[in-house]
């Protein structure tokens, strides 16, 4: 998975810290795998992507500290 390969290429870095990344809350299977691969919520939005005039997905913000 492409993701492992993030994962471990900061690992090595001495200089990277953190990774973040941004997914929509009701992607279920997306936010279930990167918990699989530790990330942990890190900031809720819930007017982060508008999908009609007056509908909004909720945008997660999730981060891993791979050295931590």
């Amino acid at each position: 998975i492409l993701l492992k390969g993030l994962i471990d290429w900061v690992r090595i870095h001495p200089t990277l810290e953190v990774i973040s990344l941004s997914v929509m809350e009701e992607n279920i299977a997306a936010v279930s795998l990167y918990k699989s691969l530790g990330f942990e919520v890190t900031g809720r939005d819930p007017f982060g992507v508008k999908h009609s005039p007056s509908q909004y997905f909720t945008e997660l913000t999730m981060s891993l500290r791979p050295k931590g």
